[in-house]
């Protein structure tokens, strides 16, 4: 069959369309050939004959695509979560992968899957919840939901150990370890064709080439790459991202970072072995528990589509990507909670500042450079540059109209809410705008010049 202009043949005994891919056509082509032929065929006979195959094969379209969305895949069999109905008839289901495991849900699970992830994720009901959809979505054949996966932990808390019973499950030929320094080189980000799970543990900053990819890679949104010494192609990313790491990227674009942590799902693991305590290869045992496995899979993928194909969060999950926003957009999340739009409000720099630099403090947080934060927070309300006068003394300080801090967060500096907070509106008589003296002119040109920055 053909997909957006690739070519897929069908695995009969795996029940799944396998892609052709361009930098390896020659060789699986070769493997479909008659015994033969072997010898008398050269690259360029082969080369014909992909593009003969890719003009007369049968093309599929999305909607054909979407009939096999509520299904898992298994090596023996696919498995309809929707109704709990079986077929091993896929040829027609167009599925392009199918996992290295088979379908055993007639066998007991001996719990060694379930209570090695309970322990992993300590227990948390509502994170164990989100990450048995998280192994689901893995799992089957449903793409499309923008998110990308953090198993985000210190050493010694079982992240390796997820990875590796996520990759021998998927199966090698169907997952690929792309890092995320490798966002940005075209030549790693095509080893995503055709691949149904990118998992890796290396972890680097996030800049705006590499976030751009990111976006459209789990946006579901076309990209251009190419396999080295070929033309570029675009292609659109079925692989589910994750990332098993002790660090999370730094952010270098404040704009975007919104945007970027409004896809991440980071699941935290906490509970740290002892090397004592330790395994060897002990994603082996868990491995032994295929029935585990598919009971959990099974389970998460009717979670998922109990919650209609969506993440959320629970109250630890949550707090991670909290803590996470703040380490790279703190003032963000510190005018979320301190500052609030008054259109007639006035407020000072110099209080704005000190609440922002106790909030960091409180939470642990690296304060952002007062240039960046004023941008920001011009960026984030509808408030304008200004001076004011200096309530402590006869002079004029910076500040900002159009924005103000909340009583929370006076309560923060140790302070009441001003009873003045909200100033009277513009002057608008002729009379008090015009300067009366050499002193009110001066400070007209400071506060247009306040505007300005």
């Amino acid at each position: 069959m053909v997909v957006d202009d690739n070519l897929y043949v069908y695995k009969e005994d795996r029940g799944f369309w396998k892609l052709i891919v361009p930098n390896d056509n020659n060789r699986e082509l070769r493997k479909l050939l008659p015994c033969g032929f072997m010898g008398r065929v050269t690259k360029s006979t082969l080369s014909e004959l992909h593009e003969w195959l890719l003009v007369y094969s049968n093309r599929v379209y999305a909607e054909d695509l979407k009939k096999s969305r509520n299904y898992i895949n298994f090596r023996n069999l696919a498995y309809n979560v929707k109704d709990d109905s079986f077929t091993d008839d896929r040829k027609n289901l167009y599925f392009r992968y199918s996992l290295a495991i088979d379908y055993c849900g007639e066998e007991e699970s001996y719990g060694e899957f379930k209570n090695f992830i309970e322990t992993a994720l300590d227990h948390d009901k509502k994170t164990i919840r989100e990450f048995r959809k998280f192994f689901a979505l893995c799992l089957s054949n449903c793409r499309g939901l923008r998110n990308a996966f953090f198993l985000y932990g210190p050493s010694g808390t079982s992240k390796s150990t997820v990875e590796r019973v996520l990759w021998h499950t998927i199966g090698a030929e169907h997952c690929v370890s792309l890092s995320f320094s490798q966002l940005s080189n075209d030549f790693a980000t095509a080893t995503l064709h055709g691949k149904h799970l990118s998992i890796s543990g290396e972890i680097s900053d996030m800049g705006n080439k590499k976030f751009d990819i990111f976006k459209s890679i789990t946006g579901d949104d076309l990209f251009s790459s190419n396999f080295k010494g070929r033309d570029y192609f675009t292609l659109e990313n079925r692989s589910v991202l994750v990332f098993a790491t002790n660090v999370l990227p730094k952010i270098s674009n404040q704009a975007e970072s919104e945007a970027m942590i409004s896809r991440m799902v980071i699941f935290p693991f906490t509970h740290v072995v002892k090397r004592s305590e330790c395994v060897n290869e002990y994603w082996m045992t868990l491995m032994q528990d295929i029935p585990g496995i598919v009971e959990f899979a099974i389970k998460g993928f009717k979670d998922l589509r109990e919650d209609n194909f969506r993440f959320h969060d629970s109250d630890r999950m949550e707090q991670f990507k909290k803590d996470y926003a703040g380490e790279n957009d703190s003032f963000s999340m510190f005018a979320k909670e301190m500052l609030e739009s008054v259109s007639d409000s006035r407020e000072s720099s110099e209080n704005i500042e000190k609440a922002y630099t106790s909030y960091c403090k409180l939470h642990d947080y690296v304060p952002m450079d007062k240039r960046k934060w004023s941008l920001l927070l011009k960026r984030m309300f509808t408030c304008r540059g200004i001076t004011m006068p200096n309530p402590s003394k006869d002079t004029r300080i910076r500040g900002y109209k159009g924005v103000r801090l909340n009583e929370k967060a006076y309560k923060l500096m140790g302070t009441s809410l001003p009873e003045d907070t909200v100033t009277p509106a513009d002057k608008t008589s002729s009379e008090e705008d015009a300067p009366s003296d050499i002193s009110s002119l001066n400070n007209q040109i400071s506060e247009a010049l306040a505007e300005l920055e």
